[in-house]
């Protein structure tokens, strides 16, 4: 887990790239089968924000990430 503040202010903010996010959850596990073999699983979110520029334009964001991945070690 993560929390902090918004990280670019809002006057300076750009609608293409909102680089808004304030939270941040994390889980993951992994299976060994083997020393040569393994399975890794991770998963992230981060709540909507919302945030409106010093032009009066609105924009939110949020994320979700998944990532599933088999490792073979030789």
């Amino acid at each position: 887990m993560n929390i902090a503040n918004n990280p670019i202010p809002s006057e300076d903010l750009f609608y293409l790239f909102p680089a808004i996010e304030k939270n941040h959850y994390t889980i993951g596990a992994g299976y060994a089968f083997s020393k040569a073999s393994s399975v890794d699983f991770s998963f992230a979110y981060a709540p909507e924000v919302k945030v409106t520029a010093g032009s009066g334009v609105t924009t939110s964001h949020s994320q979700m990430n998944e990532q599933i991945m088999y490792s073979l070690r030789f």
